[in-house]
């Protein structure tokens, strides 16, 4: 599998917002559940600020890298 094929995949996969937006819930509810919903306040501003970026990377921008504090 060369490094062409690798990016379209990964453009179909973040293509479908449905499906990219399940998986960022999947992942944040995983995180709220091993953590007894602790930082629950921290993983949904990581994950909005993710849906932030893919929906950036949809539309073809998001080419300046992001630093999260």
């Amino acid at each position: 599998m060369g490094l062409d094929d690798i990016k379209k995949k990964v453009t179909d996969a973040l293509s479908d917002e449905d499906r990219t937006d399940a998986h960022l819930d999947k992942g944040a509810d995983a995180i709220n559940q091993r953590t007894g919903g602790k930082y629950a306040d921290k993983v949904d501003k990581a994950r909005d600020f993710l849906d932030d970026k893919v929906g950036d990377e949809r539309s073809g921008g998001g080419d300046e890298p992001t630093r999260v504090v």
